[in-house]
Formats: C-alpha cells, sequence, structure tokens
C-alpha cells in the first residue's frame, strides 16, 4: 500500500440546507445532481476546500476537488457532524 501525503475528504451536499442556499443566490436546478455540478457551488465548496487547506502544511493539504454527482447514502442512525 502506498501512503499517502495528503489529507483526503468526501463532501457531500447537504440535501436540506444546499438547495436554499442555492436559491437564495438565485441558482436554476432541479436537483442536487444538478448543484453539484454547478459552477457557482463548486467554486464555494473549493473556497472552503482552500480555507481548510490554509491551515496545513502544503505537503498536507487537500488535492483538487472533483464532485461526483450521485447520492450517498450513510447507514440507518448515523448522522453527519455538526
Amino acid at each position: 500500500m502506498t501512503r499517502r501525503n495528503y489529507v483526503t475528504a468526501l463532501l457531500v451536499l447537504d440535501p436540506e440546507t444546499t438547495p436554499a442556499w442555492a436559491r437564495a443566490r438565485g441558482l436554476t436546478f432541479d436537483s442536487l445532481a444538478d448543484l453539484a455540478a454547478h459552477p457557482e457551488v463548486l467554486a464555494e465548496v473549493e473556497r472552503g476546500v482552500e480555507a481548510a487547506n490554509s491551515h496545513l502544511a502544503r505537503a498536507r493539504a487537500s488535492p483538487p476537488v472533483h464532485a461526483a454527482a450521485r447520492r450517498v447514502d450513510r447507514p440507518v442512525g448515523d448522522s453527519p457532524p455538526r
């Protein structure tokens, strides 16, 4: 196994707050998958990743963001961190 010298993360758009965020900015969409591919959403996610990376050593920063337009379910009773 090859050791990676950087942080990795799976970022998931929240199905409740993301549409509200998008509507507040006048974005048009039919689904969460549309938002996952929207340039403004991707730019906002990238800004968040860059902000998080600013606290890490350069070698440990996350690589570029790639969005997957598919639902990621979690087991029943498992909730996202707050």
